[in-house]
């Protein structure tokens, strides 16, 4: 997090180690700014809208708020995340120089996205969630996708679901005489 904090514009964020190998980076105060549009920095992020993933420059342009273009069948992508994914690309890229290694990110509004973000085009790679796009990500989610659901918590989630769906099943069938 040192190289991140010292060798990006990052070094004012709020940074929140979650485990060796993770940490979550609220950009907030940095993006706030909607009028300033991102630079080319921002190239190579994944859009995932839940129905299409976009990656290039002219891409992330054509969803872009500032962008003139209303060709787009969705709706632009918020100035600041934008921007945060340029921020992203660059502590990206100072940490693979400086420290050789490689990092996926999600850019998101919030870490729950974000994290489910960064698992999509792993290795190394960033995907933002807009805003518009975040029901059609969650509908393409298991439930064990979502962070603190996987393992031993989502088989219990999903077995509690299913036995209280089956409950609900045969209440159903009574009241309308199967």
């Amino acid at each position: 997090m040192d190289c991140i904090k010292d060798h990006t514009r990052l070094g004012n964020a709020v940074i929140s180690k979650t485990s060796i190998d993770e940490f979550f980076v609220d950009l907030t105060s940095l993006v706030a700014d909607e009028s300033a549009a991102p630079s080319p920095e921002a190239t190579r992020t994944h859009v995932w809208c839940g129905d299409f993933d976009k990656t290039s420059v002219s891409s992330l342009s054509s969803l872009s708020s500032s962008s003139s273009s209303s060709s787009s069948r969705h709706p632009p992508i918020r100035v600041g995340l934008l921007r945060a994914a340029e921020l992203v690309a660059e502590a990206r890229r100072v940490v693979s120089e400086k420290l050789h290694y490689n990092m996926s990110a999600g850019i998101s509004s919030n870490k729950m996205l974000a994290k489910i973000a960064s698992s999509k085009h792993k290795p190394n790679k960033q995907t933002i969630v807009p805003d518009w796009a975040i029901q059609n990500v969650l509908r393409e989610l298991k439930l064990t996708d979502i962070p603190g659901l996987g393992g031993e918590t989502g088989k219990d989630v999903m077995q509690t679901l299913s036995e209280e769906l089956n409950s609900q099943q045969q209440k159903w069938g009574a009241a309308v005489g199967d």
